[in-house]
């Protein structure tokens, strides 16, 4: 009696329904039935993409022991249920060796001893890895086709000042005064956090209800689609749907913005000492800004939070040049004093941070293996292109972020840092590298007081050091 293995997997909850492990035993049991033959073993992937064999174990096994049992056969629904691609060859090549052929409930066996067989096999191949990657084409230009033409793609439903409509985007009315607002207070000279703060204190809110956030209205001042353009890319298409704000106000705040990002240096790109400060009043951090004087010029500072947004009763603010001086020169001091356990300490973080990198990895892994998902379901007709096209930039984007991730976490080298002279190289450092190595020693700093004095904030200041605390 001749032998067999069984092959049986799913790449989705959705593919399940029609593909389940359940329907496919019973087709393999049926072939096994109808062909007389003996299954020596069932092998089984669930929620796998069929796009490579190499996160399929079942599959791994099954090629192990194919070395070694040499079955007849191997059953199983389809030939895609195998693999595709160059994936499917390379299984073809070792059946090959041990002279298994496949039998599939759609093809029967395909012995590839037939000359005509094997080479239908080969051109099922083919034309799924064909198909797979005419699809892949057709959809990049289904998109850029239809962003050529003015109409919107990517999460449609998200837009602040457009409703989904009609397969297209449709104007909401309020929203619209909400984004109009918001290009009116900038061109008065009012900054993204005035903007959100403004905005947050009459209850206003983003699309899907949550709080307007700095990030939300530097993405709305800086979004081509509401004066009427598509964005795809790095390329801008003449859109289709009606705009918000007239061309001329949105060139006006591209160009403040330009203006500002190059040639203000009164304000710094980021404070020093954001999120390390606290107030000792409410608890809320102490954030950078800009103090209007009485001769018109502003002079940095870092007050309370909570008090800007009417949470504390009690202002507390510092100058931003005096504190940055008082901490940084607490914290050196705290250097020399503590210099071997701080050189260990480093040391340690530059394997925390490595850690971090590499615990990333896997995530971007899972998400590759969901965008294969995608496809599949999407080759199988289990999802629509829509649904395809709307989930894998989604996967894309969180991608992106743990990209960013990594970036950060290896983004200064400490080992190198640890045979570093820290107090001479520190004021050497941009803003980002000194938060950096501030972070390493100093969990925060309570502000109890206005100060106006260096020696006054170091001295009547709580510093609360990373894995120790001195008061001072």
């Amino acid at each position: 009696m001749k032998t067999c293995f069984c092959y049986h997997r799913y790449s989705t909850d959705r593919q399940q329904d029609g593909y389940s492990l359940d329907v496919q035993r019973n087709v393999t049991v049926k072939l096994a039935k109808k062909y007389n033959l003996n299954i020596i073993d069932i092998y089984e992937d669930k929620g796998i993409s069929g796009a490579t064999i190499d996160k399929r174990p079942s599959m791994l096994q099954l090629l192990d022991d194919l070395k070694e049992m040499k079955p007849d056969y191997i059953l199983c629904v389809d030939q895609d249920r195998i693999a595709r691609g160059n994936d499917f060859w390379y299984i073809k090549s070792l059946m090959a060796k041990t002279n298994t052929s496949f039998i599939t409930e759609k093809e029967g066996i395909i012995d590839f001893s037939d000359i005509t067989k094997d080479a239908l096999s080969d051109m099922m191949g083919v034309f799924a890895k064909l198909e797979r990657s005419m699809i892949t084409r057709r959809i990049k230009r289904a998109i850029e086709e239809r962003a050529s033409r003015g109409k919107m793609i990517g999460n449609l439903t998200n837009i602040l000042g457009y409703d989904w409509k009609n397969k297209n985007i449709e104007i909401n009315q309020n929203e619209a005064k909400i984004i109009k607002e918001i290009y009116s207070m900038y061109l008065e000279g009012n900054g993204y956090k005035v903007i959100s703060q403004t905005l947050n204190r009459k209850n206003i809110k983003g699309k899907r209800g949550g709080r307007v956030t700095t990030e939300l209205v530097k993405y709305i001042l800086t979004n081509p689609v509401y004066i009427g353009y598509v964005r795809h890319g790095t390329n801008l298409y003449k859109g289709i749907h009606k705009l918000i704000i007239s061309k001329n106000n949105f060139y006006k705040v591209q160009q403040q913005l330009a203006v500002f990002k190059k040639y203000n240096i009164t304000k710094p790109a980021k404070y020093l000492l954001t999120g390390f400060l606290k107030c000792a009043n409410c608890g809320a951090n102490l954030g950078g800004s800009r103090k209007k004087l009485n001769n018109g010029k502003h002079k940095p500072i870092y007050s309370c939070i909570g008090y800007r947004q009417g949470t504390c009763n009690k202002s507390v603010y510092v100058n931003a040049n005096l504190v940055e001086d008082a901490v940084t020169e607490k914290v050196l001091d705290f250097i020399c004093k503590n210099e071997k356990a701080i050189k260990e300490r480093i040391l340690t973080l530059a394997d925390n941070l490595s850690g971090q990198a590499i615990n990333i990895e896997p995530e971007k892994k899972k998400i590759k293996i969901k965008v294969d998902k995608l496809l599949d379901e999407y080759l199988d007709n289990f999802i629509d292109k829509k649904t395809y096209r709307d989930k894998t930039m989604e996967l894309n984007k969180e991608l992106k972020l743990l990209d960013k991730k990594i970036n950060n976490a290896i983004g200064y080298d400490f080992n190198i840092l640890a045979g570093t002279d820290l107090k001479n190289l520190f004021y050497d450092l941009d803003v980002d590298k000194k938060r950096k190595i501030l972070s390493i020693f100093l969990d925060k700093v309570i502000i109890s007081r206005t100060s106006r004095a260096k020696e006054d904030i170091k001295n009547r200041s709580e510093f609360y050091w990373n894995e120790m605390v001195i008061h001072s």
